[in-house]
């Protein structure tokens, strides 16, 4: 008696601990067996499945009937051989009587199924005929009497050495192009003269508005020139009138004494609007104008003689004045408009 094979032995001998326990001995075993899904119901493929026709009863049946040596279902086959699964034409029996379709094709010899079979390739042909040999659609704009693009390509990769007109085309492109380079250079030199300009007139600007600071500065300057000349004028009239000694009576300046006063004045009013226009200008043309229209004012007795020299020191000392305080009024000036630009800024 043969000896029998039990698995669950061979398996402990090799270190199995027994059901309930993986092969390899540790916690990521398996300790289950795998479970088989069995498949019990109808639904999935095939359920929505034709069974008005059992097709399986109709092919076992045809193969019964051809183990007989039976060569009737040679009729019932495809073009290709093999089995259909459509159901098979009536066959007329000894006790119901045959239909119109039945004599018609016994009495003419038609085969029906092969009919069918004719008209369903004719018709497939005819589906497909116009998907393989329709003609090519072109666009609306193309031009019919344009060739190829593959014959047109062709031609052009033969006689592209030996063509004097690609040549010409090229030679016409390059030119193109290097015009084309000349046109952006121009363009970016142009550019870069506007940017220039633009800069030169942001230049000029802040030009003219440090010009302002100065005007005004020049402007402060002249109204100190115009109040020292005007003092200067004031002393100097003072002073050509005489000082009366003690016990003299005041008499009135003569007629020569008043024009050169007048000479004097209009001298000292050129002077303070010279000094206006100019920022520049220095106090010194006052005491040279003062000693001019001093030397050129015509005396005619020795108390005017005095009276002029007296005049004069008197009025170098208020230049010298007016030329420090011209100075002073300056730096206060130059000083508030620096504070005036901090704040703004």
């Amino acid at each position: 008696m043969a000896k029998s094979f039990d698995s669950a032995t061979y398996l402990r001998g090799l270190g199995w601990n027994g059901p309930g326990s993986s092969l390899n001995n540790s916690a990521s075993g398996r300790s289950k067996p795998v479970t088989v899904a069995q498949k019990k119901t109808l639904s999935g493929v095939g359920r929505d499945r034709d069974t008005s026709f059992a097709w399986w009863d109709a092919v076992f049946t045809s193969v019964a009937t051809k183990v007989g040596g039976d060569k009737t279902d040679q009729q019932h086959r495809t073009s290709t051989g093999i089995l259909s699964h459509r159901p098979p034409p009536p066959q007329g029996n000894a006790y119901e009587p045959l239909t119109d379709e039945q004599k018609a094709a016994r009495s003419t010899g038609l085969n029906l199924d092969a009919m069918a079979a004719v008209k369903l390739e004719m018709a497939r042909r005819q589906l497909y005929s116009g998907f393989l040999r329709g003609s090519t659609l072109t666009g609306s704009n193309d031009d019919p009497k344009s060739p190829p693009a593959s014959s047109a390509s062709a031609g052009a990769s033969v006689g592209k050495e030996n063509d004097p007109s690609g040549r010409k085309k090229r030679k016409r492109d390059e030119q193109q192009e290097r015009s084309e380079e000349k046109l952006a250079k121009v363009e970016r030199k142009e550019a870069k003269r506007k940017r220039k300009e633009e800069k030169e007139a942001r230049k000029a600007a802040k030009r003219d508005r440090k010009g302002k600071g100065k005007e005004v500065d020049s402007a402060l300057s002249s109204s100190a020139a115009e109040s020292t000349a005007s003092s200067a004028l004031v002393s100097v009239d003072v002073s050509t009138t005489g000082t009366p000694t003690e016990g003299e009576a005041e008499a009135p300046p003569s007629k020569e004494e008043r024009r050169a006063q007048k000479k004097l004045r209009k001298s000292l009013a050129a002077l303070a609007a010279v000094e206006s226009a100019s920022s520049a200008a220095s106090p010194a043309p006052v005491v040279a104008s003062i000693v001019a229209t001093a030397a050129s004012t015509p005396v005619t007795s020795a108390s005017s003689v005095g009276a002029d020299e007296a005049a004069y020191l008197e009025a170098k000392a208020v230049a010298r004045r007016a030329e420090k305080e011209e100075r002073r009024l300056a730096k206060l000036a130059k000083k508030a408009l620096k504070e005036k630009s901090k704040t703004q800024a």
